[in-house]
């Protein structure tokens, strides 16, 4: 009897787990399972580059003129000034052009992220 009782119950749990599959596809059409891929998309941000492009009039002293033109040491001192100003700009338009071009490396790969996630 407790055997019988046992198979019964076994035979409802199959019968019932037969059923869902069976209504499996009629339930998963009757929801609303419509998924807006366009939503899932992410699109590309270009963060704004914060840095000023060095130009090399901020950098060069200010030209002797008049009498001063006449002192050779003032001469000297204002062309080692000038030397100075210019490799300083040097220095820091390539420093500009490096942070510039690393920057544009970043948007690029970044594009190329957000083109592969929304290729997918």
């Amino acid at each position: 009897m407790a055997q019988t009782a046992e198979a019964d119950e076994k035979n409802a749990t199959l019968a019932a787990a037969i059923h869902a599959l069976e209504t499996l596809l009629q339930d998963a059409l009757a929801q609303d399972a419509y998924i807006d891929l366009d939503g899932l998309k992410k699109t590309a941000r270009a963060p704004a580059f914060d840095r000023t492009k060095p130009e090399l009039s901020n950098y060069l002293p200010e030209p002797p003129s008049g009498f001063t033109l006449l002192m050779p040491w003032k001469k000297k001192a204002y062309d080692r000034q000038y030397e100075s100003a210019e490799s300083r700009y040097k220095k820091d338009r390539g420093d500009y052009n490096e942070a510039l071009n690393e920057h544009q490396r970043r948007i690029d790969q970044e594009r190329e992220e957000i083109e592969e996630h929304n290729q997918d």
